[in-house]
């Protein structure tokens, strides 16, 4: 491929039909130039390629079909040059300023080495020792510091392990460590559309109100944040209101956020009022192109079927339509338009986007059953009944 700064070769069909105006008055030349810039200091997944040829590689395999119209090209490229990239270094800081926060916020009267907290995670992908290490926050590995109850998940089997006559003594002497905690600070990479934030926040309140019922008072729960869109704080906000009611948790809910990105609405890129398009025509455009996408690549993988139910919609906007272009240094996420992460290397014209995503879940698979292990919890009156022996032993 031949590049000239951050365009390739003028003498392609494609630059007949953009308008040169769009280029100008979207800034595309510095936005990519400055995300090749980014991606130089913190490449994408051990990628070589630079992010121009990979755009460029996606505008080729879309003008392969005799369906795209030149001005959907356009909008492709105006997509691609409104890509939000978060190199490893923003996120690292993140996860520092986030720490700083929580412990500004909740330790006071405490020295640091009287503050004690848990980390649990958000879609569990080693951001516990990453934080650590970040943070400089020793005996991570040590059981009597940190509990190994990394997820929700995990703190529904120790609850339910109090049931088990085998299990009960050493359920026992984890959940005392746990529930000891000044704080249960959850960790969120990225919380876009709420959804999957929204179930841990759930269980951690409901985990909070057995102990309350068990006679102890819980840890405060904190959410430490790296990327936040307002339609997840809505989301958040809402489901503190509505668990905290559903438990009848009395007073101020216990529950605090800090987030380090905030995206608001304007940030989703088919928004009317977007602040990441100048010419609004475009949006129209992109609106067309994303829904010939879905129809034409998403619709048909049957691997996306159980990603489109729980999305509720066909994905062209990305999951539960967020609308977003945002990708950072390890994946792109779902919630992203598709043209930034699909790929498809089975069609006769195969399209690859520039950030194709590495995902976690795909395929007809069951969904978690995670949610029927806290209906079980919560129909148990003896998980409380061992609880309050737990706490008893721990106080006599």
């Amino acid at each position: 491929m031949n590049t000239r700064g951050p365009f390739p070769d003028f003498s392609s069909p494609f630059w007949e039909n953009i308008d040169a105006q769009v280029i100008a008055s979207e800034d595309l030349v510095s936005k990519i130039h400055t995300i090749e810039l980014l991606e130089q200091l913190s490449p994408f997944r051990g990628h070589t390629d630079q992010f121009f040829q990979r755009v460029w590689r996606s505008i080729d395999d879309l003008q392969r079909y005799p369906e795209v119209k030149p001005e959907w090209l356009t909008a492709a490229l105006v997509v691609f040059g409104n890509a939000l990239y978060f190199p490893q270094a923003l996120l690292d800081d993140a996860w520092r300023s986030l720490y700083i926060e929580m412990v500004q916020a909740e330790r006071s009267g405490l020295t640091p080495d009287e503050f004690d907290f848990q980390i649990f995670e958000n879609d569990p992908s080693g951001m516990g020792p990453a934080f650590c290490h970040l943070n400089r926050l020793q005996g991570r590995l040590d059981y009597e510091r940190y509990p190994r109850v990394a997820s929700t998940d995990e703190l529904a089997d120790l609850l339910l392990d109090f049931l088990n006559p085998l299990k009960r003594a050493d359920a026992a002497v984890t959940a005392r460590r746990l529930f000891s905690k000044h704080v249960w600070a959850i960790l969120v990479d990225k919380t876009l559309s709420g959804h999957s934030l929204s179930s841990d926040i759930d269980r951690l309140l409901c985990a909070y109100k057995l102990a309350c019922r068990a006679g102890r008072t819980p840890p405060r729960i904190v959410v430490l944040c790296q990327v936040m869109t307002d339609a997840a704080e809505r989301i958040l906000v809402k489901t503190i209101s509505e668990a905290c009611e559903r438990y009848t948790i009395i007073g101020d809910p216990p529950v605090k956020y800090h987030r380090a990105i905030f995206l608001d609405r304007r940030h989703n890129i088919t928004a009317e009022d977007t602040a990441l398009i100048n010419d609004k025509r475009l949006i129209r455009h992109i609106r067309d192109l994303s829904r010939w996408f879905a129809s034409s690549f998403i619709a048909r993988d049957r691997d996306f079927d159980r990603m489109r139910e729980r999305s509720g919609d066909d994905l062209r906007f990305g999951y539960r339509g967020c609308g977003l272009t945002i990708s950072d240094y390890d994946n792109c996420p779902t919630d992203s338009l598709p043209l930034l992460w699909y790929l498809s290397e089975t069609d006769p014209a195969p399209y690859r986007g520039p950030y194709v995503r590495i995902h976690s879940r795909i395929g007809p698979q069951l969904t978690s059953r995670s949610i029927d292990k806290w209906n079980s919890i919560l129909g148990e009156p003896k998980i409380v009944e061992e609880l309050a022996r737990a706490f008893r032993e721990q106080n006599g």
